[in-house]
């Protein structure tokens, strides 16, 4: 089957058939756009290799983060900064750089999601319910009830 033009990806057939592709690439990347949102998980992107972990934290804040896999599975310690690590860093960036590239991610993306987001508050405010009191959240949910009849 061929992969839809508008789809990234490729099979993993050899790979659950044991036979990794020379070319197969050793890094994965992802991106989490939504925040604020009832999970509340920061927006950030990153890298994963079989080692290490790159995060970039973004929006509210400007944090990067970065792990060892093998030393710290937990993702307690961050070496982010740290010169023993330098030279990895350094190649984690050019790969995470290069992945963005690849699936057409960058900040202007990211900026567009931020901005949708902010209007759809100002439309309804009760998208952010979780950081409303309960008399706060009862009056906007009456006023937006009266909105939909």
């Amino acid at each position: 089957t061929e992969i839809p033009r508008d789809m990234q990806g490729k099979s993993l057939v050899p790979i659950l058939e044991g036979k990794t592709p020379k070319d197969w690439r050793n890094a994965h990347y992802y991106h989490y756009y939504e925040h604020p949102s009832e999970h509340d998980v920061r927006r950030h992107y990153g890298i994963t290799t079989d080692r290490y972990k790159l995060i970039h934290f973004y929006y509210d804040l400007d944090v990067w983060e970065l792990y060892d896999l093998k030393k710290d599975p937990n993702e307690m310690n961050n070496i982010y900064g740290d010169p023993a690590y330098a030279d990895i860093q350094e190649k984690l960036h050019k790969d995470l750089d290069g992945l963005r590239l690849t699936y057409g991610d960058n900040d202007s993306l990211s900026q567009k999601f931020i901005d949708e987001y902010h209007e759809k508050v100002k439309e309804n405010p009760l998208i952010e319910y979780w950081k409303l009191s309960p008399d706060e959240m009862k009056r906007l949910y009456q006023e937006y009830l009266k909105t939909q009849n």
